[in-house]
C-alpha cells in the first residue's frame, strides 16, 4: 500500500518536451486525491467542531459561519495556525470573509437568504 501510495506522489511530467520530477502535489484527476485531501484535512475538520460554528467542507474549499466577528476572528485564527502545521498556503484570491447576508458562491452554487 505505501509503494502504492508513493508511486501516486513521487511522479514525472513532460514539460516543453523534457520529463521532470514533480517535487509535490498529487496528480491532477488522481484518484486517490479526495481521500489524500480528506485524511490530510482531518486535523482541521477536528479543530472545526470543537467551534461549535457552522462550518462545511468540500476537498480544500470550506465555509465557516460565525454569528459575531469575534467568533469569526477566533475561527481564523485557528484555521491560520491550522494550516501552518500543515504546510498548507491559503489562495489569497480565494479566501474570503463576508457578510452572509449579502450572500456568496460555494462550489458554484450562489448561495442567498440562508437564515443565520
Amino acid at each position: 500500500m505505501l509503494r502504492l501510495l508513493w508511486q501516486y506522489l513521487k511522479r514525472g511530467g513532460c514539460f516543453g518536451g523534457l520529463y521532470r520530477d514533480v517535487p509535490c502535489g498529487i496528480s491532477l484527476g488522481c484518484p486517490l486525491s479526495p481521500l489524500m485531501g480528506a485524511l490530510y484535512l482531518k486535523p482541521l475538520d477536528d479543530a472545526m467542531e470543537s467551534t461549535g460554528l457552522f462550518y462545511v467542507r468540500f476537498m480544500d474549499d470550506w465555509i465557516l459561519i460565525a454569528s459575531t466577528r469575534s467568533k469569526i476572528r477566533k475561527a481564523v485564527k485557528v484555521v491560520n495556525e491550522i494550516l501552518a502545521e500543515l504546510q498548507v498556503e491559503q489562495h489569497p484570491d480565494k479566501t474570503f470573509i463576508v457578510w452572509v447576508e449579502r450572500g456568496f458562491d460555494f462550489l458554484g452554487y450562489s448561495l442567498l437568504n440562508l437564515g443565520f
